[in-house]
């Protein structure tokens, strides 16, 4: 089973890529945020924003994050 944390690497990915092959000029946006209770906050923009929660400990790779929550910011 993949990670849930690779929903918000998998999605930057695809915005990179759409980016990539549009016609016209675009911009991405990510923000990274530190929150309480060990989690961090990722946000992609890129014309709509997506928004991610995840688990983490201090000093571990980013590979090993666990738990992922997407939703979409109006």
């Amino acid at each position: 089973m993949k990670a849930d944390t690779n929903i918000a690497a998998d999605r930057l990915m695809r915005l990179v890529d759409e980016l990539l092959h549009h016609d016209d000029a675009g911009d991405l946006r990510v923000e990274v945020r530190i929150l309480k209770r060990g989690q961090k906050e990722i946000l992609l923009s890129c014309g709509k924003q997506y928004r991610y929660v995840v688990d983490f400990e201090p000093g571990r790779p980013a590979h090993s994050l666990t738990r992922s929550k997407e939703s979409h910011c109006p």
